[in-house]
This record gives C-alpha cells, sequence and structure tokens, in this order.
C-alpha cells in the first residue's frame, strides 16, 4: 500500500499545473511524443520550446506559454524525484493529492476525471530522457554553495573627485572607479558584495572572461567528437 504525501505547489507553478490536468488525451499524446522525439538539452526554456515545437503535431493548439509553464513544472517535478529518490508513479500521486485539496487556484480536470490525471504525470514525466537530464543539470549547477545571479550584476562606474588641502579651489584632479556589484543565492537567499576595480583590473577581468570562453569552446568540440549530448547550462533570464 503507498501512502501519498500533500506537497506544497510553489505559486510560479501553479498555471503549468492548470494546464497539464486540463489537457485532452490527445494534447498529451501528442506533447509526450514531441518530448521524447526532443534531443534538445539546455537551460535555455526558449531552446527547448522551439525543439518541442518542431515536434509536437500541427493539428495540437498549445500556446508557448502552456508549454513553458507545463515543460518547468516537469522539470522541477524531475528535480524532486531525483533529490528523493521516488519513483515516478508514487510522485504522480502525491502531487495528484496536492492538487486536489488546492485552495489558491481552480482545477478542472479533462472530462472532471482526477483518476486519470497521475497517469497522464506519469506519461509527460517518462517521455524521453530530455527533461530528465534537463532537470539533472540544473540540480548540479544549483547544488554549489554560492549560485551566480546573473540579471543582477552590473558595474557601475563613478567619478571620484580628488582636491588640494584647499578644498575652495575646487577638485584639482578625477579618477574614474569602477564598483562591481556580484549577486548571488546561497541555500536559496539571495546576497551581493562589492568589489572596487580600476582600469587594469577592468582589463584583467575581460581576459579571464575570454580565456573562460576559449576552453569552453574547445570543450564543446570534443563533447561533440563523443556520442555524449552537449548540455546548454545558459539560462535565458528574464
Amino acid at each position: 500500500m503507498t501512502l501519498t504525501r500533500t506537497l506544497k505547489i510553489p505559486n510560479e507553478h501553479l498555471a503549468g499545473f492548470q494546464e497539464i490536468v486540463r489537457l485532452e488525451p490527445r494534447e498529451t499524446s501528442a506533447i509526450e511524443s514531441a518530448l521524447k522525439d526532443t534531443t534538445v538539452v539546455s537551460l535555455d526554456q526558449e531552446e527547448i520550446i522551439d525543439s518541442v515545437r518542431q515536434n509536437l503535431s500541427s493539428d495540437v493548439s498549445v500556446s508557448d506559454q502552456s508549454l513553458r509553464d507545463m515543460l518547468s513544472v516537469l522539470i522541477s517535478l524531475n528535480v524532486v524525484r531525483g533529490a528523493n529518490n521516488l519513483p515516478t508513479s508514487n510522485l504522480a500521486a502525491d502531487v495528484v493529492a496536492s492538487l486536489r485539496t488546492e485552495q489558491r487556484v481552480t482545477f478542472e480536470p479533462y472530462e472532471g476525471d482526477w483518476g486519470k490525471v497521475a497517469d497522464k504525470l506519469n506519461a509527460l514525466l517518462a517521455a524521453g530522457d530530455s527533461i530528465e537530464l534537463i532537470a539533472k543539470v540544473f540540480d548540479i549547477i544549483t547544488e554549489y554553495r554560492n549560485v551566480y545571479c546573473a540579471p543582477e550584476t552590473r558595474i557601475v562606474t563613478d567619478i571620484r573627485p580628488i582636491f588640494t588641502d584647499d578644498v575652495s579651489k575646487g577638485p584639482a584632479a578625477a579618477a574614474i572607479i569602477h564598483n562591481l556589484k556580484i549577486c548571488y543565492r546561497r541555500n536559496g537567499e539571495r546576497d551581493e558584495f562589492y568589489v572596487a576595480i580600476d582600469e587594469d583590473e577592468l582589463n584583467h577581468l575581460r581576459e579571464v572572461l575570454d580565456r573562460a570562453e576559449a576552453k569552453a569552446d574547445l570543450l564543446r568540440e570534443a563533447i561533440g567528437l563523443t556520442k555524449m549530448r552537449y548540455v546548454n547550462a545558459r539560462k535565458n533570464d528574464e
């Protein structure tokens, strides 16, 4: 006997679950087939959506936003499944039990049949290995203690006036100072720090980044010579 558990559904995934729950059998089969035919492994959602869209039957009408919401849910569920070593069937049962008691939004299963929602989730979670691999990549990248937040990082450049002892004469010179703001997440919490850098240090930072990109290009070529699929770990942050 398997006991179901109530899961807390994050607000950002409610829309995706609504889309999955309401899918007709024909739509579910089409999306399942498209996922099986998708070989892209990327953290860039738009790249995944483009691939799924290309493999999706033309007679199935699903918006890009709906695909985006559903894929986000499937990836997150795979992360949970892998982290807790859960069989897909158990996870699907737990999710359905949680959705049926959800108060924040209304879910409308196709033909009002909740009994088939778990089967629907099972089918989509088991559709090919791209979603599973993406979830594993996401888990590996975010397992580090500090995870870089690209959209919030910036360099603030200031002019600093320099005065002589007699300040009444006004600024005698000026210096340009760069403040590098680094944002990161630690254990899910956002944090930041600032580092002052001068022109030489800014150039050195650019050289370090260029070197890292050059090494990544060579490694991508090396992966291409194997049977492994290259994982695009670049996220399309908004």
